[in-house]
C-alpha cells in the first residue's frame, strides 16, 4: 500500500483522486450514498442526521420559503463536495485553510460537470437558507440551552425537519427530476 496515495475508492468501486480532481468520474449515486452516510455536526447531535437529509431540507427551504425554483438544483447540491471531503464542523474548517481550497476545487468541478450556477461560491440565497437551516437543525437536534456565541444569529425556518428511510434514493430522484426540468425533459 502506498501511504502517500491521494486516491480513495467509492462505494461503486471507482477511484477518486484528490491530486487530479478533473480526472474523476462523478456519479450522483456515489455522491448521494456518501452524503447519506455522513453525519452532520461531527456526529454530536441527538440522533444521526445526514448531510444528505440536510441537503434535501435546504433544497426544500429554497423552493418553498425563498420561492427560488431557479436555485433548487444548486440548493440540493450545495454540500455535494462533502461526499469526498466529509462534513467538518465550521470551527475545524477554519483551522485547516487548505480544506476550504480543496472544497472550492471540488465544488467548482461538480458545478461544471452538472452545469450548476456557481462562481467560486454559492448564491447568497443558498448561503442564507443554509444558515437558517443550521439553526432549524440545531433546534431539532440539540437540547437547550444553546451555547451563546456559537451559533449564527439568524431566524430558523418555521419548519419541521423531515427524514426519510433512504435519503440517498430521494436525493437521486430529486436530482434527476431537477436536471430534467432544467433541460426541458419533464
Amino acid at each position: 500500500m502506498d501511504v502517500e496515495s491521494t486516491l480513495i475508492q467509492t462505494f461503486k468501486n471507482k477511484i477518486f483522486d484528490y491530486n487530479n480532481i478533473e480526472s474523476n468520474e462523478l456519479d450522483i449515486e456515489v455522491i448521494a450514498h456518501a452524503l447519506a452516510n455522513t453525519c452532520r455536526f461531527g456526529g454530536h447531535c441527538e440522533r444521526f442526521f445526514s448531510v444528505c437529509e440536510h441537503s434535501l431540507n435546504v433544497y426544500t427551504s429554497v423552493l418553498v420559503f425563498e420561492n427560488r425554483s431557479d436555485l433548487a438544483l444548486e440548493a440540493l447540491m450545495h454540500d455535494a463536495s462533502e461526499a469526498f471531503i466529509v462534513d467538518l464542523p465550521r470551527p475545524l474548517k477554519r483551522k485547516f485553510p487548505t480544506y476550504k481550497l480543496l472544497e472550492t476545487e471540488i465544488e467548482t468541478y461538480i458545478a461544471r460537470k452538472f452545469n450548476l450556477k456557481y462562481d467560486g461560491k454559492w448564491d447568497d440565497v443558498i448561503k442564507r437558507a443554509d444558515e437558517r437551516m443550521l439553526i432549524t437543525e440545531r433546534n431539532s437536534l440539540f437540547k437547550p440551552p444553546y451555547i451563546e456565541g456559537l451559533w449564527p444569529d439568524v431566524e430558523p425556518y418555521n419548519y419541521s425537519l423531515f427524514s426519510v428511510r433512504n435519503p440517498a434514493t430521494l436525493f437521486v430522484e430529486t436530482f434527476n427530476m431537477l436536471m430534467g426540468e432544467r433541460h426541458g425533459k419533464v
